[in-house]
């Protein structure tokens, strides 16, 4: 696999799971503030997706539930 097939599949799997995160959350969206709810979502992340890290930061999470934000 070349290195621009391995970088198209990491933001490719990137893209999922950020997909899959916002798709679920409608039930993470709780607490009491934004702090709460990035714990919510970090908690659920931590849970499911043992390699999130390789993928993902923190930061995207962050704007992620922000981006949700907007819209509720």
């Amino acid at each position: 696999m070349s290195d621009l097939e391995f970088e198209a599949r990491q933001e490719q799997v990137r893209e999922d799971m950020l997909d899959e995160i916002y798709n679920h959350m409608g039930v993470l969206y709780e607490g009491h503030d934004m702090e709460d709810i990035d714990q919510n979502v970090m908690n659920y992340v931590n849970k499911n997706y043992d390699d999130w890290d390789i993928y993902i930061q923190q930061g995207d999470i962050v704007e992620l539930v922000q981006e949700y934000a907007s819209h509720v």
